[in-house]
């Protein structure tokens, strides 16, 4: 693992984990509760992101790309406007931890304090719209991804500002039908209704965000079709129905490159 950036705070970390992701760069976060020590205020090497050896070139290319090219991000107090757009520094931290004592109420309340706006494409209207709380831990994240003006992805985030429940509509047609859950702040489970019938037909379960298994099932009446096994990206094997009777009758090895090595039929019901 290999650090390619330097975070704020958290905000800032899972808007950029998201970025990259996006792109096809997973990255982690470290040092996030070691930082809750000392608050919000930033804490030079403490909170990081680090990706995989062979992924952490891309990931501090796009991260330069996107500080050049992109506009700082705009932070409003309660919906009004701030000072001119400016990242979050010491010295803007400072303030804002100071203004948390006027805003007691909002606290109780855990209503939402602030606004982080980016416009991706620069035409001037928000495609993405993160909420944080008073003490900086983000609430919400909205963002459309194709530009269309419709938001296609929802994130929420627990008290500790870990990521725990998603919702994506990924073939852009106005539906969420991709929902995602997490585990302390990893990827658990994604369920997918690929027919639009409110029950999700395809489930994807993952251990501490590494993808393990993913089962389909019958649109028509729910039973299992296949079940694919992975690891380290790829799919080892699939258990299959081959005549449609509910049951995962063989079992199919692939190779590297996906072809198939081996068929074993099962004698049980799986």
């Amino acid at each position: 693992m290999r650090t390619v950036y330097e975070p704020a705070n958290t905000l800032e970390a899972y808007m950029l984990k998201d970025l990259l992701a996006q792109q096809g760069i997973s990255v982690h976060i470290v040092g996030e509760h070691a930082q809750s020590g000392v608050g919000e205020l930033p804490a030079s090497g403490v909170l990081r992101l680090e990706a995989e050896d062979d992924e952490a070139a891309a990931a501090r290319a796009f991260l330069i790309q996107w500080d050049k090219h992109h506009p700082e991000p705009q932070v409003s107090q309660l919906g009004q406007p701030s000072n001119p757009p400016r990242r979050w520094g010491s010295a803007s931290l400072l303030a804002f931890g100071a203004l948390t004592g006027a805003f007691g109420m909002w606290i109780a309340l855990q209503a939402p304090l602030g606004r982080y706006e980016i416009d991706h494409n620069r035409d001037g209207v928000d495609d993405e719209l993160w909420t944080y709380s008073v003490t900086g831990k983000p609430l919400e994240m909205t963002i459309d991804r194709n530009f269309d003006g419709k938001i296609d992805y929802v994130q929420k985030f627990s008290a500790d500002g870990l990521p725990s429940e998603a919702k994506a509509d990924d073939d852009f047609n106005g539906v969420f039908e991709t929902h995602i859950r997490f585990a302390r702040g990893q990827t658990e489970r994604t369920e997918v209704d690929t027919d639009a019938d409110g029950y999700p037909e395809m489930h994807s379960i993952f251990q501490k965000g590494v993808l393990q298994k993913i089962k389909f099932l019958n649109p028509s009446n729910h039973q299992p079709l296949r079940t694919e096994y992975y690891k380290l990206g790829r799919m080892r094997y699939a258990e299959i129905d081959n005549d449609g009777n509910g049951t995962l009758d063989e079992r199919v090895e692939y190779s590297a490159l996906g072809e198939v090595t081996q068929r074993t039929k099962l004698n049980s019901a799986r």
